[in-house]
């Protein structure tokens, strides 16, 4: 007689087979494969250092994990490493063999998760080992032919060279991604480096952050460490598939560079492991509330809301009558939108006006200082005071992207502040009344009226005079009232010391200085020929018409500071 077997227990033994198996996997952790790159960089743009990724697979086993360590060789060998062998791949971060990219690719597209550990623009160079084994960009020539989107595009991760947009972040908090593996990971107040890193554009991506970075302003830019979604249908193949990968930007997030910053680098590398494994299983699924939103053309902070407060601009000689904002160096306070009266706005456009009212002002001088900001040439300010004009001013941006020894690329649409104080007429109450006058926008960081309990303080003049006469072009009636001129020595007019007309120019300059009848401050500026640190350099700075900024040579130079010291010293109020 045939026996009944009965369907339920028959799913029963199936379901806890599956069970066993879940637990034998979780006991046995997840598969890492760790690049083993054997030798170290060459490059000074790269970072690959054996020991470092033998560090981390230690961490990786200690942590309960199998661990395989992957040469390049064996990466790119389909019987050595696989998405069937390993559920993450870890290697550097900041490049890619390029014999490699194709098992990288493919090891995606089945399922694996790419993890890596730093690289400011993730995966964008393209390596290859020279014949003694050490690595070198691929190819070496032309520049920059080296620079690749085969890997981190694969993923719809975007380097954009933006200068603008870099190095943004100032608050970064450990998300629930990453709570969940390091619960102690600490949160960080400070302006950490970054490039700018968004999805593509191109093809549908999400960026999921373990660690989330946020301007002052409280806006999502690139993340120091996240999570990188795509979901798309491969060239030829039947269905879509979802590639994910981990990128940490720094390596102090994930070998230790600062520790008493980030003390948990260890956890934050096992962490991203497990993970990479939760993520592959099902055990940890992506959610909306876990992503971030960043467009590439996401728009730049507003002056003076770039940063938080920097220290207070308040004079000690200086007694408030009326205050709006807090002289900060910020201007989180202020109202934002459009400017309406009683309160002075943060931003204030072309043509609006801000009326404040002072009730009830002290006998004596009155002043009003302002400070603030502004971005493009075109921007003003006036002042009405009790319906007189009191100020009206438009404002010149430089910009200092450009070559000078006082400019730089990076400085490029930085906002130019400014601090202005003025005399008012004297008043029991006023209308003061805020206006742009200007074609383009005027930023605030505070306003004040004022009284000088005490004398002003000496001001310094700068007299950059390019007369070589015996006086001064400015009459000494009004520079004998200066606390300080502060002045350039011009020492590329200094002969050698065997040079009997030495100091002909440099004391037709020092008797203009000094005509002036005020304390004289040195600026130590300019180099002579023949002080130069080598006479190769200074061919170089004539080329580059700076000839004068080239270093001197130290011992020539303290004997000319000697002699200048000599010759000037009890005229000199103070060198610098």
């Amino acid at each position: 007689m045939p026996l009944k077997r009965d369907p339920s227990r028959f799913l029963l033994t199936f379901c806890f087979s599956l069970s066993l198996m879940g637990v034998a996997w979780a006991q046995q952790g997840p598969r890492v494969a760790v690049w083993d790159p054997v030798k170290p960089n060459r490059e000074v743009r790269l970072r690959i250092a054996p020991e470092e990724m033998n560090r981390v697979a230690g961490w990786l086993r200690e942590a309960g994990m199998q661990v395989e360590r992957v040469t390049e060789a064996q990466i790119s060998d389909p019987a050595a490493f696989s998405a069937k062998r390993s559920d993450a791949l870890v290697m550097t971060g900041d490049c890619v063999p390029r014999a490699n990219i194709p098992a990288v690719q493919k090891f995606a597209d089945e399922g694996g998760v790419l993890i890596g550990l730093y690289g400011n623009a993730p995966f964008t160079n393209a390596i290859a080992a020279a014949t003694d084994g050490f690595w070198e960009m691929s190819p070496k020539e032309p520049r920059f032919a080296w620079q690749i989107s085969d890997i981190c595009g694969y993923y719809s991760v975007h380097y954009i060279y933006d200068e603008a947009r870099h190095h943004q972040g100032v608050k970064h908090t450990a998300t629930p991604l990453l709570k969940k593996h390091v619960p102690n990971a600490p949160d960080i107040h400070r302006r950490m480096p970054s490039y700018w890193i968004v999805p593509w554009k191109g093809q549908p991506g999400e960026f999921y952050p373990l660690v989330r970075s946020q301007r002052f302003d409280g806006t999502d830019v690139t993340p120091q460490v996240w999570v990188a979604k795509t979901t798309v249908k491969p060239k030829g193949a039947k269905a879509e598939v979802t590639r994910l990968g981990i990128f940490s930007i720094s390596g102090v997030f994930t070998m230790g560079d600062d520790p008493k910053l980030w003390p948990v680098a260890r956890e934050t590398v096992v962490a991203m492991a497990r993970l990479a494994a939760d993520l592959r299983s099902g055990a940890t699924k992506l959610t909306p509330e876990d992503r971030i939103n960043l467009p590439e053309d996401l728009p730049s902070p507003e002056p003076l809301r770039a940063r938080g407060p920097t220290g207070e601009v308040n004079p000690d000689d200086a007694k408030p009558a009326a205050r709006w904002g807090k002289f900060d160096g910020a201007s989180w306070e202020l109202a934002t939108g459009q400017a309406t009266d009683g309160k002075l706005p943060h931003r204030l456009g072309p043509g609006a006006s801000a009326q404040l009212t002072v009730a009830s002002l002290p006998p004596g001088p009155l002043f009003l200082r302002v400070r603030g900001a502004f971005q493009l040439s075109g921007a003003g300010l006036a002042a009405d005071w009790n319906g007189q004009t009191v100020w009206n001013e438009l404002l010149n941006y430089v910009d200092l992207s450009g070559p000078g020894n006082f400019g730089s690329a990076d400085l490029g649409g930085t906002p130019a502040e400014f601090h202005r104080t003025l005399f008012l007429p004297p008043a029991e109450s006023a209308k003061l009344t805020l206006s742009n006058p200007g074609r383009q926008p005027l930023y605030f960081d505070a306003a004040q009226v004022e009284t000088r309990p005490a004398p002003g303080p000496k001001r310094v003049i700068g007299a950059h005079l390019t007369d070589f006469g015996d006086t001064s072009i400015i009459s000494k009636d009004f520079s004998r009232q200066w606390g300080l001129i502060r002045v350039d020595l011009r020492g590329q007019y200094i002969g050698p010391p065997d040079d009997p007309n030495r100091w002909a120019r440099t004391d037709a300059l020092m008797k203009q200085y000094f005509s002036h009848e005020t304390p004289v401050q040195l600026i130590l500026m300019g180099t002579p020929e023949w002080a130069a640190i080598s006479a190769e350099r200074y061919a170089l700075g004539r080329a580059a018409r700076r000839p004068h900024c080239v270093p001197p040579e130290p011992t020539k130079y303290a004997q000319l500071l000697a002699d200048l010291i000599q010759r000037y010293g009890d005229r000199i109020a103070a060198y610098e």
